[in-house]
């Protein structure tokens, strides 16, 4: 690399906050450095940067090339971040008024801020203030990252804080992210345990089914009974357990297992046979008058097709509670 001329190399603009070796003499023959024979013409080597960049001190010396000052950080000048002010706070923002909310990023810069600002992110000119919400009220002066948590809901009120401690009734309209976040998961838990037992049931209907089809009625009752046990919407195990009971001759059971199929009855399902089975229970118990409603209720239903046996039997079934009905009425009159 080809030396610079003194001129350039001693320009104090050109050498702020640096240092250079030590000079060394410029032969005038072969115009190559070489160490100087005469002490008193070199400068010393720890001279200050105004003595070793003066222009009339180093008239024909050259020095080598500069090196820049290592910086040494102040101490006292260092930055101190405690690990408790670095925090990412996300909190939501509610408005109780207007029923409200947006979800915002408290940075460092942010949590150093009083409270007030967090009305100025609302937008709101009126006197208020803000509560956390299941905890107390923020006073405006504090600093945000010396009362906030992470995922705190922060609801904001036209009332003063004086106000909101006065009013004991004074019950937050949000709650908390945390809790509702538990209660959503505690949600899709008894979701998915409610599929499970419904699968279940359905399962135990299907094996009552084939018991019922070989004439086991003991086992498939037992089977049915337990699809019920496991969930107590399922319409068609109620509504075979009546067929059972019928069957049994027991019309308090039919009528009870029969009212709950209608009552649990899905779109598509076979509501008119299950009628006209709570029909013949209620007729088995002498309740003549909701026999006959039930079997009229049944006729109205497209279950049952023109011409089949199951229609005929439904049409008898009617007939013999308005014969009933009316031999009651007969008995009934004075003589």
């Amino acid at each position: 690399m080809p030396q610079a001329t003194n001129t350039v190399l001693h320009d104090r603009r050109y050498y702020v906050d640096k240092v250079c070796e030590a000079p060394k003499r410029l032969d005038p023959d072969t115009l190559e450095l070489c160490e100087s024979e005469d002490e008193d013409e070199l400068p010393p080597v720890r001279a200050t940067n105004a003595a070793l960049h003066d222009k009339r001190y180093y008239e024909k010396i050259v020095c080598e090339a500069p090196k820049p000052i290592a910086k040494v950080p102040n101490p006292k000048l260092a930055p101190v971040v405690s690990t408790e002010d670095v925090r990412d706070l996300r909190i939501t923002l509610r408005d109780a008024d207007k029923d409200q909310g947006k979800k915002v990023r408290l940075n460092l810069q942010w949590q150093r801020k009083p409270c007030a600002k967090l009305v100025e992110v609302l937008g709101c000119d009126e006197p208020c203030a803000l509560k956390v919400v299941l905890g107390d009220s923020l006073r405006m002066d504090d600093r945000m990252g010396a009362v906030l948590r992470d995922g705190d809901v922060v609801e904001l009120t036209r009332k003063t804080p004086e106000e909101i401690l006065a009013d004991a009734s004074d019950a937050p309209v949000v709650e908390d992210v945390s809790a509702g976040l538990a209660r959503r998961a505690a949600l899709e838990a008894r979701a998915a345990e409610d599929d499970a037992k419904r699968a279940a049931a359905a399962e135990a209907r299907e094996a009552g089914n084939a018991a019922f089809k070989d004439g086991q009625l003991e086992r498939a009752h037992a089977l049915y009974a337990r699809a019920t046990l496991l969930d107590a919407t399922d319409a068609r195990s109620w509504a075979n357990l009546a067929a059972i009971a019928l069957r049994w001759d027991d019309p308090a059971a039919a009528e009870r297992a029969a009212a709950m199929a209608v009552e649990h009855a899905e779109p598509g399902d076979p509501v008119g046979k299950w009628r006209f089975r709570l029909g013949r229970a209620k007729h088995g118990r002498r309740d003549y008058d909701g026999a006959l409603a039930c079997f009229d209720d049944a006729l109205r239903s497209p279950d049952f097709a023109e011409g089949s046996a199951l229609l005929r039997d439904l049409r008898n079934a009617k007939k013999c509670a308005e014969a009933a009905i009316a031999k009651l009425r007969v008995s009934d009159e004075p003589n």
